[in-house]
């Protein structure tokens, strides 16, 4: 029997609804910033799935909040 991996909440990916509201953005706005490559684009799990790693939305978070915000 292979030993069994630990998963933590990094290994979780969300889909594009779950996305939204990680970022607390709507879907149309997920869509807008995948193309003007502001967030990552998603892997397709299967056709029509896009999924994005949660590990790697937190990085892009972290990212996004480093920026200087426009009219501040």
């Amino acid at each position: 029997m292979a030993p069994c991996r630990n998963y933590d909440d990094d290994d979780d990916v969300l889909d594009a609804t779950e996305t939204a509201k990680f970022f607390g953005i709507t879907l149309v706005s997920l869509w807008r910033g995948v193309a003007s490559v502001r967030l990552p684009r998603p892997f397709y799990a299967a056709a029509r799935s896009p999924r994005w790693p949660k590990a790697t939305l937190r990085e892009t978070r972290e990212r996004l909040q480093m920026l200087p915000q426009l009219g501040a």
